[in-house]
């Protein structure tokens, strides 16, 4: 059976599970975790060679556990000292959903309190599609970064008393070492994958050819969607701090746009004209940006096909998106 063709996997194509689905996951897991001791112990094998950090096994996996600070972690993985639960593992698994402010950096100190006087280091795995590791190791390099966290490749070392290591691991790699040890879950990791893989593009559906074509018109909502994603993949690659959404109206974007830029700087206004004019895809920028004739330059380079018009003080260009790109890479 494909690993993609299942029934999970088919359930996880619909909208609404696109969009609530990331709980029914990591629930999954936590069952997966528990049931089959073997695949635990190819994911804790793995965790231990990773990180150096001496993770017993025979753990307790628990779905949504809640921590002293209140806040909840997909999965905890815990040894259990003298009816004490020593949390030794933190699994964080996401698929579309953004970290919050501080939360791995809340989950090592969390770690580090409850483990203190203990044998046991911690460990906290971030789990993410393989599309999104560059960019979430940036992110969490910013949110360890105050508690002083040394990386080294996809692992980042918290300093302390308490051994605590973060690790950045994919959901393909996690789940194919399990299924390569499961003694009778081989079936539900399929699921699991298949549904983790249907996720990463079903909240909004493909751009089919005749879209692309014009029929994009009729996808006006989801146009501004993909924008809206796009954009804030793209600010959080390049480090920057992410603007809000303005889906007022503004000149020549009167569709939706946000600033792609370093704060008190000109910044490209990425965005959706509401004219239906096409292509519909367009970007602005001020005519105070440096070297503002080059913008328009490399944009043109870039498959961007028509060419840009004044609006007040801004330069305006629009471009449709690469088929296979749109579709694949922010999908």
């Amino acid at each position: 059976m494909s690993d993609t063709n299942t029934v999970l996997g088919a359930l996880a194509a619909t909208g609404w599970f696109a969009k609530h689905g990331e709980v029914a996951l990591t629930t999954g897991l936590a069952h997966v975790l528990q049931k089959d001791r073997s695949a635990a112990a190819a994911l804790l094998n793995l965790l231990v060679a990773r990180s150096g950090v001496a993770v017993p096994d025979g753990l307790l996996w628990l779905p949504e556990g809640v921590q002293d600070d209140r806040g909840r972690v997909d999965v905890v993985g815990s040894h259990i000292d003298k009816e004490v639960a020593l949390p030794v593992v933190f699994i964080e698994a996401k698929i579309h959903a953004d970290l919050g402010d501080a939360q791995v950096r809340r989950y090592v100190m969390t770690q580090q309190r409850q483990l203190a006087g203990t044998a046991f280091g911690g460990v906290v795995v971030v789990l993410v599609p393989e599309s999104r590791m560059s960019v979430m190791s940036g992110e969490l390099t910013r949110d360890l970064a105050p508690v002083g966290a040394r990386r080294t490749d996809s692992v980042w070392e918290v300093p302390g008393a308490t051994k605590v290591k973060v690790i950045l691991l994919a959901w393909d790699e996690a789940i194919d070492v399990m299924k390569r040890a499961a003694s009778d879950s081989a079936d539900d990791l399929n699921q699991l994958l298949g549904a983790a893989r249907a996720m990463r593009g079903s909240d909004i559906a493909a751009l089919t050819d005749g879209e692309l074509s014009g029929g994009w018109r009729t996808r006006r909502a989801d146009i501004s969607d993909m924008v809206d994603r796009v954009t804030t993949q793209a600010t959080r690659a390049l480090g920057f701090k992410l603007a809000p959404w303005q889906g007022k109206s503004s000149d020549g974007l009167e569709g939706g746009f946000r600033y792609i830029g370093l704060e008190g700087l000109p910044n490209l206004a990425v965005g959706v004209r509401p004219d239906v004019e096409s292509p519909p895809l367009w970007v602005r920028w001020h005519r105070n940006t440096k070297a503002f004739n080059m913008v328009a330059d490399r944009l043109g380079k870039d498959a961007l096909d028509v060419l840009g018009r004044q609006v007040h003080d801004s330069r305006l260009i629009g471009g449709s998106p690469p088929m296979a790109e749109w579709r694949r890479r922010v999908l």
